[in-house]
C-alpha cells in the first residue's frame, strides 16, 4: 500500500484544522448554503478481490516462482457538493465523490515477463442531512444515501522470449453499481465573510456485488464474462470502508 496519499490528506488536515481553530473565534451564523470542495483517505475493503490476486500469486509460487504481489489498499478522495439550510439546525444537501485506485504487478526472468495490472474508480452520488447542534457551533453530523458506480479495468501481458507465438494479451473492462449509505461527524470553521475550512470522519457502506463485462485479446478475441477469480467464480467489490477528509468551502447567501 502506498502511503504518500495518506500523508498528503494528513498534511491538508493538519492545515484546515489550524485555520478551523482560528475561524472559530468569530461568531458562527449560518449562511443559507455552502458549496464545497475536498480531498480525503478512504480505506477500501475489497475482500475478494484481494483474496484473487493472492491466489494467483500462489499459483506462480507453487511453480517456483519467487512473487510477492501488491493488493488493493486505500485510495485518495476527491469530493464536491451543494447543501442548504432548511433551519438553524438542519441542513439537505447533495455530494458527488470519486476515488481510484490501483495495482501493478510485474515479474520477469531469462524466459519472458508476466504483468498484471488492475485499475479501480468509484463515482459515489449521495444525497445529504446533517445536523448542527446548537450548543456546539461549528459541530456537526449526519448521514447519507445514495447510488455508487463501480467500474474495473485490467491488462495482462505474458512474453515468452523464445517463442512470440506463445504471448497473450488480454485487457477487461468491468462495471457495477449499488447502494451507498454513510455516516459522518465533523468540524466546519469560518473563514473571513464567505469562506470556509472543514475537516470530517465518516464510515460508508458500499458493497457493489459483482461487475460485468468483457475479456479482449488481439490472439484469442472477445468475450463476454463475470470478473472472476482463477476458479471462475464471481467476485465481489466491496468497497466499503472508513475515510476521512478537509476541505474549503464558500457560503451562499447570510
Amino acid at each position: 500500500m502506498n502511503p504518500r496519499p495518506l500523508h498528503l490528506t494528513i498534511c491538508l488536515l493538519t492545515l484546515v484544522v489550524a485555520g478551523t481553530t482560528a475561524g472559530a473565534q468569530q461568531q458562527q451564523i449560518h449562511p443559507k448554503g455552502y458549496l464545497h470542495l475536498s480531498l480525503g483517505y478512504a480505506t477500501q475493503a475489497l475482500g475478494e478481490v484481494n483474496d484473487a490476486i493472492e491466489d494467483d500469486e500462489q499459483i506462480f509460487r507453487s511453480l517456483g516462482v519467487p512473487l510477492s504481489w501488491d493488493t488493493f489498499g486505500g485510495a485518495l478522495e476527491f469530493g464536491g457538493g451543494l447543501e442548504f439550510m432548511v433551519s438553524e439546525t438542519v441542513s439537505l444537501g447533495a455530494s458527488v465523490g470519486i476515488q481510484k485506485s490501483s495495482v501493478n504487478n510485474v515479474y520477469s526472468d531469462y524466459s519472458g515477463s508476466f504483468s498484471d495490472k488492475a485499475d479501480l474508480r468509484v463515482i459515489d452520488v449521495s444525497g445529504t442531512l446533517t445536523l448542527w447542534p446548537p450548543t456546539s457551533r461549528g459541530l456537526f453530523l449526519g448521514a447519507s444515501m445514495g447510488v455508487a458506480f463501480g467500474k474495473a479495468n485490467s491488462e495482462t501481458r505474458f512474453r515468452v522470449y523464445s517463442d512470440s507465438d506463445y504471448d497473450l494479451d488480454v485487457e477487461g473492462e468491468f462495471t457495477g453499481k449499488g447502494l451507498s449509505l454513510g455516516v459522518f461527524s465533523g468540524y466546519q470553521g469560518r473563514i473571513g465573510r464567505t469562506g470556509l475550512l472543514f475537516v470530517k470522519a465518516g464510515y460508508r457502506h458500499r458493497n457493489l456485488g459483482e461487475f460485468d463485462g468483457e475479456f479482449c485479446s488481439p490472439q484469442v478475441g472477445c468475450w463476454d464474462t463475470e470478473a472472476q477469480n482463477n476458479a471462475g467464480q464471481a467476485l465481489d467489490f466491496d468497497f466499503s470502508g472508513f475515510y476521512l477528509a478537509g476541505g474549503v468551502g464558500f457560503a451562499l447567501g447570510r
